[in-house]
């Protein structure tokens, strides 16, 4: 007899991440709904990473690895993708972690309200530290407005933590697969150009680790991030339109602030020059806690380096002032 179909496909793109990865798929094993595949890709891994996960399909049927040239994430998800057999998808990096009833709590949600997709909260984990990130939305949402979101930055992009019906991703694919960086959100965004159904469940299930060194993406150098990100504003450029989204001015400026952060000033000058007005107009006050605007206003009116060391002047001048507060705070008792 035929055993039925998995109600959800857990996709799991894995790179070099051998501290990281027992974690994550003890994490997916021990869930409370059961109903589920794990779709391992190893994207051509240099450490154990591969010989682990392969550990893990042969002692659970569920698991089940593909082992792949490296192409870096989106030609991994892309794979994973390609071969799931669920109703619903869900991608999981192999350096986070769930709580035991995430999967459980989506599918219920999603079959309670008819949803294609289900959205949900996260942890934020950094240095032992863990930090609720509530997405801010409201029921009813469409998924218009949920684009909308993720264009302008409100929302991430990532597919982790949004549970979506498999037919709604019918003709749609990770592409260009050669990006590492905003592929889950150009995957997301061509996804809600359909109205599809959304809803959003206000609670964390997922543990996302911030600047973990391992992950599959984000242990890459200025250039590719620069390249990537401008590489998705192009793409979306071909399926929507960038005048009905503000000329993707949140993206746009993202990118201006990697070249400012990291001293690029000379290309900070020539990159997307038609928000430039937008950001000398809108940012003519000073904020000592919030001074990048007022600093990327000046650097764009030519006095870029003058703007970059001011800046740095302001980021040491608060945090010298916060150890101070610090000091007399734990002095004063």
């Amino acid at each position: 007899m035929k055993n039925p179909s998995p109600a959800v496909s857990i996709i799991v793109p894995v790179f070099n991440t051998e501290e990281h990865i027992c974690r994550c798929l003890n994490s997916i094993k021990s869930q409370t709904y059961n109903n589920f595949e794990v779709i391992i890709v190893d994207d051509g891994s240099s450490d154990n990473s591969g010989a682990i996960c392969d550990k893990y399909a042969t002692k659970d049927h569920r698991f089940r690895v593909i082992h792949k040239k490296n192409g870096g994430v989106s030609s991994a998800r892309q794979i994973g993708l390609e071969n799931a057999n669920g109703e619903f998808i869900i991608h999981i990096d192999s350096d986070d972690w769930i709580e035991s009833n995430m999967i459980q709590e989506l599918i219920e949600t999603a079959d309670k309200e008819k949803a294609d997709m289900v959205i949900c909260d996260f942890f934020e984990e950094s240095n032992n530290n863990s930090h609720y990130a509530s997405q801010n939305l409201y029921n009813p949402i469409t998924a218009k407005e949920v684009q909308s979101k993720l264009i302008n930055t409100e929302l991430l992009g990532n597919c982790w933590n949004k549970l979506t019906r498999k037919v709604c991703c019918k003709d749609i694919s990770f592409s260009p697969t050669n990006i590492s960086l905003g592929e889950d959100l150009l995957f997301n965004v061509k996804i809600l150009s359909n109205d599809i159904k959304i809803y959003y469940l206000p609670k964390a299930y997922y543990h996302y680790g911030v600047n973990q060194p391992t992950s599959i993406t984000r242990n890459i150098n200025l250039q590719h991030i620069l390249k990537n990100r401008q590489i998705v504003i192009n793409e979306l450029c071909k399926i929507i339109d960038e005048e009905e989204f503000n000329n993707f001015h949140n993206l746009k400026k993202n990118v201006l602030d990697v070249l400012f952060y990291n001293k690029n000033l000379k290309n900070l000058k020539t990159t997307y020059t038609e928000i430039h007005p937008d950001i000398i107009n809108n940012n003519k006050r000073y904020r000592p806690l919030a001074p990048l605007g007022y600093f990327m206003a000046m650097a764009l009116k030519g006095h870029a380096y003058t703007a970059y060391y001011l800046y740095k002047i302001n980021l040491f001048t608060i945090k010298f002032i916060q150890q101070i507060r610090k000091i007399f705070y734990l002095y004063s008792y």
